[in-house]
């Protein structure tokens, strides 16, 4: 088995150039305590936690 084959294709993700208070919203709403942080190309930059 591969790691594609078990990853959740639908869980949330954020472009870096949002806003704070959006990211803090998708958290809080999703129960969530991290949230991808993608660039234009959807490629990973970064994690944001909810202690951030």
């Amino acid at each position: 088995m591969r790691v594609q084959d078990i990853t959740d294709r639908k869980y949330p993700s954020i472009y870096a150039d949002e806003l704070a208070t959006k990211a803090r919203a998708i958290l809080r709403e999703r129960r969530l305590r991290t949230l991808p942080v993608i660039d234009d190309n959807k490629r990973l930059v970064g994690v944001i936690t909810r202690s951030d």
